[in-house]
């Protein structure tokens, strides 16, 4: 019975009928319910039976179309909701009165199809017919109200009906407990499982442990879960797969790896069989964890027990490999794909192009773009942008452009991303002009420009010092709506103190605090290094201080700034606090900051601690440079202290470092100045031997 066909089962209850003259009712109405019983596979053989008993007369009672409607509800694969209102509207309209079983399943269609009002009137029809509303009806409701995320209304339903005297069942608590979860409301959750367990009318199950350390791992509480997890054990309650599953992703996210591999030996061990979709999630987790190889063994156990790969567990270790950088092994698992029937997706072929890019390989990319559509498969708007903008970071924006009109001709429509890709590549190339018409063709085709495309243009205007321009794009901004960043800011800033504008720089600066964008340590190096480069130490120094004061500590570039500024201005004292000042604050000085201090002293004619600075220098771990040196042979051939200059050269050239033509020429005219012209002679026949050309001032010097 359970293969018949419709037509065949309809044709044997019409013989039934023929051969007694009438349709035999108890024996056509046990058969239907019989076969209510074995299920139905689609909704034509239902649909077909409902339409016969309707034609029946007298008609059937109502408890075989509950087993009818009940099994159509079973076919969730189908969502047959809407269906079975419809016939329960039609049994209204014929007169048959629902009993409490089918409310009960008219009431969930409603729920399933987002109308818990709908389902909500049924109860008070169900309690005119004088049927009392049972657990199912309510659990119905909660769950309802739960699925069409309206939790605040489920959570009024249960505390009303639990004053009524309602006791709770286990899915009613499931139920309450997953929509606590789902809106992030873990210690209620957890109030709620401890009440239940305190209360002891019934027992937290499975589903209800698994969904509250499901949750709980998500958000990062992992000891709790943990502790959870055991406490199911202990209970006698054995973790399925998905609980187990659960539990390692969120020992391996919070970084409890030993563990979670502990947690994921015991369950294969155990024999629990995880299906394709718990593999593919373990695929993915450690890929995204950078054990690759071990994704790569979960895939092989997968093959090795019967589990056939999908091409979602693929893709996953595909991305794996590309993130690694192992181009090999990503192209032989696409092979294996292949051989064993798994058709590589967009998703593969979009994750392959992306992995190429990344390593900087656009021609390979490329082939793989070719290979996509000559295997039929269409690209979409993400399969460009990885390509766009992997062109235009190298420099080929010729192809670029070729391909974003390409996209357009595919009929695939290009987003903000694909627009912000290649105005970039053309704004690093300097073309000006095709990046405001790419602009205009944006805003043209309804794509809204963001503040990266903003940004991206005040970058480019701000670097080719054209101001004016930049402002009104800043403008146009701030005019939108649009959250301007601190770095966006910070190019405006920056902009203003290279062309000297520091009273815009110090306006723009200000108005970050009240635009909710507060000035990060950037923004005050900047707008100090602007008022330095400007010969403006005392507000570069108070706006210092007044960074001080707020605790906020600034970068080593920022203190090299400061010293630069002092050391021109000759205050070396200053320069010098200030160099113990950033030690203090745990900023470390490197090599320009030392050879700051040590320019500062030659030039004020301080050998002595200058020769001491560069012994802090080493002492400290920070290695000269061929600057330091170069300042010191400067500064030692001034005062014609030759022999202390020639030392430096030499210790410069032991230390493998290639002196400059500067550097060269600094020596040669010191020789000349005390009438060594032999070894003024010799250092510029080295300067050749080194590759640099010396130049008539050179030779000058020795003639």
């Amino acid at each position: 019975m359970s293969n018949m066909q419709p037509n065949s089962f309809v044709r044997s209850a019409t013989l039934i009928a023929n051969k007694t003259g009438r349709i035999t009712g108890d024996i056509y109405l046990d058969s239907i319910i019989e076969r209510c019983v074995l299920g139905f596979s689609d909704l034509k053989l239902p649909l077909t039976l409902f339409h016969d008993l309707i034609s029946l007369h007298p008609l059937p009672s109502t408890a075989v179309f509950s087993q009818l409607l009940n099994s159509i509800s079973k076919l969730k694969h189908l969502h047959p909701h809407s269906t079975i209102v419809s016939l329960s509207r039609r049994l209204d309209f014929l007169g048959v009165t629902p009993n409490k079983f089918s409310l009960n399943i008219v009431a969930d269609s409603y729920c399933h199809l987002g109308r818990v009002d709908f389902g909500f009137s049924l109860v008070g029809k169900r309690i005119k017919l004088g049927y009392s509303p049972d657990d199912f009806t309510f659990n119905t409701l909660i769950n309802g109200y739960i699925n069409n995320d309206e939790f605040p209304q489920a959570t009024l339903l249960f505390d009303r009906i639990v004053k009524l005297g309602f006791q709770p069942d286990v899915v009613t608590y499931g139920a309450m407990i997953k929509g606590f979860c789902r809106t992030g409301r873990n210690t209620c959750a957890l109030n709620l499982f401890k009440k239940m367990q305190l209360e002891g009318r019934c027992k937290p199950n499975l589903v209800i442990y698994t969904t509250i350390i499901d949750s709980l791992c998500k958000k990062g509480i992992v000891k709790e879960a943990h502790d959870l997890f055991n406490a199911m054990r202990n209970e006698g309650i054995k973790p399925y797969v998905d609980t187990h599953i659960s539990l390692v992703r969120g020992l391996y996210n919070s970084g409890s790896r030993d563990e979670a591999k502990r947690v994921l030996t015991e369950m294969l061990d155990s024999n629990m069989a995880p299906g394709v979709k718990a593999y593919c999630m373990l695929v993915d987790m450690f890929c995204k964890e950078g054990e690759v190889d071990v994704a790569q063994a979960t895939l092989q156990r997968m093959i090795d027990i019967g589990v056939t790969p999908n091409v979602v567990a693929y893709n996953a270790l595909l991305d794996g490999y590309y993130l690694c950088g192992r181009m090999e092994d990503a192209e032989k698992l696409i092979g294996n794909m292949t051989i064993n029937g798994c058709k590589p997706d967009l998703v593969s072929f979009n994750t392959m192009i992306y992995g190429c890019i990344k390593l900087e390989n656009t021609d390979k990319a490329l082939n793989i773009f070719n290979a996509m559509v000559q295997n039929g498969i269409t690209p979409d708007v993400v399969t460009y942008n990885t390509l766009i903008d992997g062109l235009c970071k190298a420099n080929r924006l010729t192809l670029a452009r070729q391909l974003f009109t390409d996209l357009q001709a595919h009929g695939v429509t290009p987003d903000v991303v694909t627009y912000n890709s290649l105005l970039l590549g053309l704004c690093k190339s300097a073309e000006s002009a095709e990046a405001v018409a790419l602009l205009k063709d944006m805003e043209g085709n309804g794509v809204n420009p963001d503040v990266i495309t903003y940004s991206i243009l005040i970058h480019y205007l701000c670097k080719a010092e054209q101001l004016e321009d930049a402002a009104k794009f800043f403008s146009v901004l701030r005019q939108k709506g649009l959250q301007t960043d601190c770095k966006t800011y910070n190019m405006m800033i920056k902009g203003y103190c290279k062309k000297g504008l520091m009273s815009e720089a110090s306006q723009l600066f200000s108005r970050m605090e009240e635009d909710g964008c507060p000035p990060n340590g950037y923004s005050y190096a900047t707008i100090i290094r602007g008022y330095i480069l400007n010969n403006d130490l005392a507000t570069a120094f108070n706006i210092f201080n007044e960074l001080v004061q707020k605790g906020i500590t600034l970068d080593v570039a920022t203190y090299n700034t400061l010293i630069v500024g002092l050391c021109k201005a000759k205050r070396l004292t200053c320069a010098h606090q200030l160099f113990t000042n950033m030690q203090a604050h745990g900023v470390t000085p490197d090599v320009v900051t030392y050879n700051s201090l040590l320019l500062g002293l030659c030039k004020s004619a301080k050998s002595a601690e200058a020769l001491a600075l560069l012994e802090d220098m080493e002492v400290t771990g920070v290695n000269p440079d061929v600057i330091t040196y170069s300042i010191l042979i400067h500064y030692f051939c001034k005062a014609e202290q030759l022999e202390d200059a020639a030392k430096f050269f030499s210790v410069l050239q032991q230390k493998g470092m290639q002196p400059d033509c500067k550097t060269y020429t600094m020596m040669i005219e010191g020789y000349c100045k005390i009438g060594l012209m032999s070894e003024a002679a010799q250092l510029l026949s080295k300067m050749e031997e080194d590759g640099f050309r010396p130049n008539d001032h050179n030779y000058t010097t020795i003639i």
